[in-house]
């Protein structure tokens, strides 16, 4: 119910921000912000069923369902884009008119999605946990979370923990990227508004093509490598693009590098989705969304700072963009201590190593310690 409400208050945000004007800007700021921190809740309630998913159909299906899913989202962003240009240029609307008209087309497209996925699709779900009493959802909900986290260091040291880390930085770099890259586009390829929502336009189309890589890839290694594999890529064609862009006169370059990076960008998506899903344990799905979403946010907002720092200070925006590549090194780093791929899953799902301990299962606790228990012979997980 909080990620459909969270839903509901969107919508209700998105519909007023309809009549976005010069006179209304502020106060329509002030509810993007809102609206902002509503998405984070959502999407966070939406990342508690990827672990239950894994767990329900296997690792083997996640690799086909996740990059299903980057392709949908990607996709779908490229088909509202082209419906809004198709209606302004219809239109002959100036930038006012096509951005209620963009909006205008939101709403109704946020309705028809958001009522198809939580009343339609995703099952009500009972909470894991009764609130202790004496305590409110906010102590308990932080206290839950420290011990989640001491959880993870004591006992995912070489799975989650070092996922967690990595992610902190690959996601610095990704979802910065379109930021930079925007700026450096108009900057030093001049590129106007139309063309940059071409270039982009393109990026998203070959999201989907770069989300069936992962599928592929992931199938012939694992997601730790196929990770890895994803940041190499997408640290070499942006060292690469950058040299090749260096003026106005670059812009069929830029073209051309917005299909590899919209390659890289789905790839990378459906592979970080895929590896959550059959990383976390189904017991603290909810818990770890949160943790998970919260790494993923927690210093995305270095890479533009130090963007901007750069350019300010007379650096070429080709340096600039190229830093991005720091922490996707960075990244591969932390998932390069991870053991094999067979060792990380036993001890994310509470087997331990499974060459001694094949015979112990995990008992989970209220506080989100784990104490062991004796299972049955086939080596099934009980939950408390």
């Amino acid at each position: 119910m909080v990620g459909f409400w969270s839903c509901i208050a969107i919508i209700v945000i998105q519909a007023i921000q309809i009549y976005t004007v010069s006179s209304t800007w502020f106060p329509m700021a002030i509810l993007q912000a809102v609206a902002a921190f509503m998405y984070q809740i959502v999407i966070t309630t939406t990342y508690a069923y990827f672990p239950e998913l894994s767990s329900e159909v296997g690792e083997k299906l996640v690799q086909n369902i996740s990059p299903k899913l980057t392709m949908l989202q990607f996709g779908t962003q490229g088909l509202f884009i082209v419906v809004v240009i198709a209606f302004s240029m219809g239109l002959s609307a100036d930038d006012v008119l096509t951005a209620q008209i963009s909006q205008g087309i939101n709403v109704l497209f946020l309705i028809l999605t958001f009522c198809i996925g939580w009343l339609k699709f995703l099952p009500k779900v009972d909470a894991k946990r009764v609130l202790p009493e004496g305590q409110s959802l906010w102590t308990a909900g932080f206290t839950q979370i420290f011990h989640t986290a001491k959880h993870i260091h004591g006992h995912y040291q070489q799975s989650i923990r070092w996922f967690l880390i990595a992610l902190c930085f690959a996601e610095a770099g990704a979802s910065a990227f379109a930021v930079c890259a925007i700026s450096f586009v108009n900057e030093v390829l001049k590129m106007t508004g139309t063309e940059t929502g071409m270039l982009f336009l393109i990026v998203l189309f070959f999201v989907v093509p770069g989300a069936k890589l992962s599928e592929v890839v992931v199938k012939k290694t694992n997601y730790n490598t196929c990770w890895r594999l994803n940041m190499i890529y997408f640290s070499i064609i942006t060292i690469v693009g950058v040299w090749m862009m260096v003026d106005e006169n670059d812009k069929g370059s830029a073209y051309l590098m917005g299909i590899f990076w919209g390659i890289a960008l789905g790839w990378y998506y459906a592979t970080q989705n895929g590896f959550f899903a059959v990383l976390v344990p189904q017991e603290q799905a909810t818990e770890m969304a949160g943790i998970y979403n919260f790494a993923s946010l927690i210093i995305a907002w270095l890479p533009p700072l130090v963007f901007s720092a750069l350019n300010e200070s007379g650096i070429p925006l080709n340096y600039a963009l190229m830093h991005l590549v720091g922490y996707f090194v960075i990244a591969i780093g932390f998932l390069s201590l991870m053991p094999s791929w067979d060792k990380v899953l036993a001890e994310s799902h509470g087997l331990g190593d499974a060459s001694t301990k094949s015979a112990e299962g995990t008992t989970y606790t209220t506080q989100g310690d784990i104490e062991p228990d004796a299972a049955s012979s086939d080596g099934d997980l009980e939950k408390q």
